[in-house]
């Protein structure tokens, strides 16, 4: 099993990888830092999707979509399958002009990490 990375970017800015395996798109991971993330909302304890980036992962065929967390040297990774962020307990909304999924926190699976190749180890990818 061969596990690689590829980063989305949009308009010059990284703000998630996809891991493939074996050539085939898994997960998509958003990425975030600090202890207040504007893609945490703190109101529905819920994290916040692009739907852009949604989109694109579902494009690509990713079965699961998360948010790698970075809080000083610690990465927390929350995970779920890409399903649920189009189901009826995910909240359609917007921020700051630009469409957003919202899913509470409950929904997803969670994980500590502590370098981005444990990723593959603590998230089970089928």
């Amino acid at each position: 099993m061969v596990i690689t990375r590829e980063r989305h970017t949009i308009n010059g800015k990284t703000v998630g990888i996809f891991y493939l395996v074996d050539g085939v798109y898994k997960l998509y991971l958003m990425l975030t830092s600090g202890e207040k993330t504007r893609l945490l909302d703190t109101k529905l304890n819920a994290w916040r999707f692009s739907t852009l980036a949604l989109n694109e992962a579902r494009r690509k065929g990713c079965v699961y979509v998360g948010m790698l967390h970075k809080i000083g040297k610690n990465r927390l990774v929350y995970a779920t399958h890409i399903e649920e962020m189009y189901g009826e307990k995910s909240i359609s909304s917007s921020y700051k002009g630009q469409p957003q999924r919202l899913l509470s926190r409950e929904y997803f699976w969670f994980n500590t990490t502590h370098t981005e190749g444990y990723i593959a180890n603590s998230v089970n990818i089928r």
